[in-house]
């Protein structure tokens, strides 16, 4: 596994770290890094998922459904790795590849690709990573899920446009990935999400970490992460 700092994890991660990081130390355990060569970062404005890709030598397309060339770019020159990236305008809803890349990657995007009620738009987005992959080559994902009642009040509390995002269940998750040999996916995360700063969010991970994770059904817990083989 790449060694990781603390501040490199952040800057790949970004928010409510110590949760969402768990996600790496699954992905760098299940796929055969030294048969991948190209790979694909989606939804890339901030450029975390394609920083780790490129930090393990691999050439990689950082997109975005809009420019994303200078937040991304900045986070990629303090780590040295710009040579191994091209920036990309790419739709998640009409990718523009067909069994290319080894790799696809995504953080935290089919929220906002199903705003307004539109799983239908989440479904098709999954469908064109599906076609971008090469045969065999693996989907990795990091995802919000609705989780429970005291996560979707604290969205509805804190966050203005929370009502319009659409967060998927844990059993859409299966159904979006249906056509995939094979997949392995997790949970975590049951009170991190209520903290207002990056320290509250943290000291919220570790009590779930130390307890609520293992102990609170996969239905409330916020965030599902995990591999998916074409």
């Amino acid at each position: 596994m790449i060694a990781m700092d603390e501040q490199l994890v952040a800057d790949i991660i970004q928010w409510d770290v110590r949760n969402w990081s768990a996600a790496l130390y699954c992905w760098d355990h299940q796929v055969d890094w030294p048969s991948v060569y190209e790979c694909l970062g989606l939804g890339g404005r901030d450029g975390g998922p394609s920083l780790w890709l490129a930090l393990k030598d691999k050439h990689v397309v950082c997109s975005d459904v809009e420019v994303n060339q200078g937040r991304a770019q900045r986070r990629h020159e303090r780590h040295g790795i710009t040579s191994k990236i091209e920036y990309a305008v790419i739709d998640t809803l009409h990718v523009p590849y067909e069994n290319r890349f080894d790799v696809i990657a995504f953080k935290s995007i089919l929220r906002c690709i199903g705003l307004d009620g539109r799983k239908d738009r989440q479904q098709q987005a999954v469908n064109q990573m599906h076609r971008a992959l090469k045969p065999g080559g693996t989907l990795l994902f990091i995802e919000n899920l609705s989780a429970s009642i005291v996560r979707r009040l604290g969205l509805r509390a804190f966050i203005r446009w929370g009502t319009r995002w659409r967060y998927v269940a844990l059993d859409e998750m299966h159904e979006f990935l249906c056509r995939f040999n094979r997949v392995q996916m997790d949970t975590v995360g049951v009170l991190g999400a209520l903290g207002r700063t990056e320290r509250q969010s943290d000291l919220l991970a570790m009590i779930d970490q130390a307890a609520l994770s293992r102990l609170l059904p996969d239905r409330w817990h916020y965030v599902v992460y995990g591999i998916a083989e074409k």
